[in-house]
């Protein structure tokens, strides 16, 4: 039996929003108030908030294989090959990252491929990310809501190598002094 394995990282840009401690105005405005927006960009510096409250969600039900415990889709070859699948925040370029490490058995087909970006992104804006948005987590500025998910047009879910391929590659290059 082969005991290989491949890890495969899906990216997701994270966005949020901050309540900040500094609201005084109490009224009507008040209520209405959803904080400040944060793009991928600014959420960058909240990456250790962000990890330790995916590490707070951590659910034992979840110990082994993550959230591909709760994966019942099509084709079901995914959850054959797929042995885990841990959520994660990286900066990378600047930008905060939700990042689902996954552990695979063998590589997945362009079918499979597709079918666990279609599931990360359901779990990143109604299942796992859902639920992670609606806690505030604390930080030095207020109360920040991290959103895995978003309706805006830079929403995608990348590959490792989608994602860095550029950089990827000039790492992996040998370097040749120029004559």
């Amino acid at each position: 039996m082969n005991e290989e394995t491949y890890e495969l990282k899906l990216y997701s840009p994270i966005t949020g929003h901050l309540m900040e401690d500094d609201q005084d105005d109490f009224d009507a405005a008040y209520y209405d108030y959803e904080g400040t927006p944060l793009s991928s960009y600014e959420m960058a510096p909240f990456e250790d908030v962000v990890k330790k409250g995916i590490e707070d969600e951590k659910m034992p039900e979840e110990a082994k294989r993550g959230l591909m415990e709760y994966y019942w889709g099509e084709p079901a070859s995914v959850n054959e090959k797929v042995v885990s699948a841990f959520v994660d925040a990286e900066v990378y370029d600047n930008k905060l990252w939700g990042v689902l490490k996954c552990t695979l058995k063998e590589p997945l087909t362009p079918e499979e491929l597709e079918a666990l970006r279609s599931y990360w992104s359901g779990q990143a804006s109604d299942g796992y990310g859902e639920g992670f948005e609606q806690r505030e987590r604390k930080t030095g500025y207020g109360e920040l809501y991290v959103h895995f998910w978003h309706s805006g047009d830079d929403y995608c879910v990348l590959t490792e190598q989608e994602l860095k391929g550029r950089h990827l590659e000039k790492q992996q290059k040998p370097k040749t002094k120029n004559h």
